[in-house]
This record gives structure tokens, sequence and C-alpha cells, in this order.
């Protein structure tokens, strides 16, 4: 697994041991980035990441390779923190990333003075329908950016609903994959 864009293209990266967690294949990966990119014209200059159910943090990074500044890493498999810690190393701004080991679905309020997020990463198990949650625990949280956008890897089968001020923005599959681009609005004040 490499890095595939930005400053940091072609690093490699480590996978978690053992057959509990499916990094996100290259392919979607880059369909992701280019869906982002290009598509919906995002800039990744110092933007704030949440990389949750975060694997080998395949996805953190990336985004950390195009210019993000800060990437914050969220999986409750030792395995994979420990993967995550491994990968972390071979990069030179290692205070530019955060790892917690704790439930994505069940995330803590955001304290005062931490950022808020510009770009989510949902990557949960496949047949586990755990996007709802974590996009209701971002939610009542507090930590999204009016306007952040959610990426939801899931299951073509999984189900998910968007909770409050959450709005589908694109869907796409890849064989046995969803992934929908999701954006956080305004709370209807009326």
């Amino acid at each position: 697994m490499r890095i595939i864009g930005g400053k940091y293209k072609g690093q490699r990266l480590n996978a978690p041991l053992g057959q509990n967690t499916r990094p996100t294949s290259d392919m979607i990966r880059e369909s992701i980035f280019n869906i982002l990119s290009h598509g919906m014209d995002i800039k990744f200059i110092g933007m704030t990441v949440l990389d949750l159910y975060s694997g080998s943090g395949a996805l953190g990074f990336e985004a950390f390779s195009r210019g993000a500044k800060k990437i914050i890493f969220m999986d409750k498999a030792t395995p994979a923190i420990k993967c995550i810690k491994n990968n972390k190393k071979q990069f030179r701004e290692q205070d530019s990333f955060f790892i917690y080991q704790g439930d994505a679905s069940f995330l803590p309020a955001r304290s005062h003075g931490e950022e808020l997020i510009d770009l989510v990463f949902v990557d949960p198990p496949y047949r586990k329908n755990l996007v709802t949650p974590t996009l209701i625990s971002l939610s009542e949280g507090d930590w999204l950016k009016i306007g952040a956008v959610v990426v939801a890897e899931m299951g073509k089968t999984d189900h998910y609903d968007l909770a409050t001020h959450f709005s589908l923005i694109s869907e796409r599959k890849y064989g046995d994959t969803k992934v929908a681009f999701i954006s956080y609005n305004l709370p209807n004040l009326a």
C-alpha cells in the first residue's frame, strides 16, 4: 500500500496484522481523493482531518501528503493503533499526527480549544451499520465545522441514515464497497 498523491507520493504504508482490518484499496482511495479534489474542489492545505476506524491510517496520511496540517486518528483495535504509530515514523512532521484508541461511534465531546474538523473519513467494519451512530456522535460532540465533509466507506448493502444537519452530496459504488460523500450543514435556527 502506497500514498498515491502529494508530497509523499509513493511512500509505503504498512497494514495492521491480522484479519480484522480491511484497508481501503488504492483504487478506491484514488477515486475518493479525485472526487474530493476535482469533483468538490477541496483544497487540503491547512485542513484538520479526522480519520475514524483508521486501520492503517492510509486515508489520513493521504490527506496529509496533500497538505492537511493536522490528522487525528482513532481506532479501537490495538493492532491498528500499533500500525498507525509505525506508519507515523515514516514522516518528518510527526507532531502533526494525533493517535487515539477508542470507539469512533461514541466520540467524547470536543474539548474547548480543540480545533473543529474540516474533513472526516469514516471507514468502519462492513455489515455493522456504524455510519449513522458515528454521524450522530460527530454532531452531538460538536466536532465539525459548518460545511465539513464526511467521507463514509461501507459495504454496498450497509444501511445508514443521515443524522440531523447532514446532507448527501454523492454516493458511489465500487464492487462490494459504497462510499458516501456527506456535508455538515448549518443548523436550522428558525
